[in-house]
């Protein structure tokens, strides 16, 4: 958010510049908005700052995969899997991390390519880190629908053992209702 409210304050001088009286001002401001803007955005796309957005997202990304752990820990499959993708990640993630440092000492003439190469691994990165997190998600989704459908069917046969014939109807009921719907 504070990347968008200074993007825009950037953009500001922009709206201003009909209201300036001096041609001269004018005509500075006409060359100064852009080139603010334009630095602005090379100032935040920088290696090391994407790197640095990309490491809060790591942070969370193991929070939510400690969330998932607790809640998900009857599947050992997606514990094994998800904590690996986690691992591949954070390894990712500490290379990216030691090629920004890296970058920064790296002669003018060969800069672009390495710039380049590193950010697309960072976007490769980046990707990564959604599909787990799409992972993770769908996982701790379907670890709470089970314990949802278990809690049904335990008030279900609570609910039959006390009350055994409103239950039989009640069955009849939305056994009919189920053909009502289709």
């Amino acid at each position: 958010m504070k990347e968008v409210t200074s993007q825009l304050l950037s953009l500001a001088s922009m709206v201003l510049i009909p209201f300036i009286p001096n041609d001269t001002l004018r005509y500075i401001m006409i060359v100064f908005a852009p080139l603010s803007f334009a630095g602005h955005l090379a100032y935040h796309n920088t290696p090391d700052r994407r790197v640095a957005r990309l490491d809060v997202c790591v942070k969370e990304l193991n929070a939510l995969f400690d969330t998932a752990a607790k809640e998900c820990a009857r599947d050992p499959r997606f514990m094994y899997e998800g904590g690996l993708k986690l691992a591949e990640t954070n390894y990712a993630m500490s290379t990216l991390r030691s090629r920004a440092i890296s970058i920064q000492y790296i002669p003018w003439k060969i800069y672009p390519y390495h710039l380049r190469a590193i950010m697309s691994s960072i976007e490769e990165c980046r990707r990564k880190m959604e599909e787990l997190q799409t992972l993770i998600l769908l996982a701790l989704e379907f670890a709470r629908q089970q314990k949802y459908r278990e809690d049904i069917e335990q008030r279900i046969s609570a609910l039959e053992s006390v009350f055994p014939a409103e239950s039989r109807e009640r069955r009849r009921d939305k056994s009919s209702s189920k053909y009502l719907r289709a």
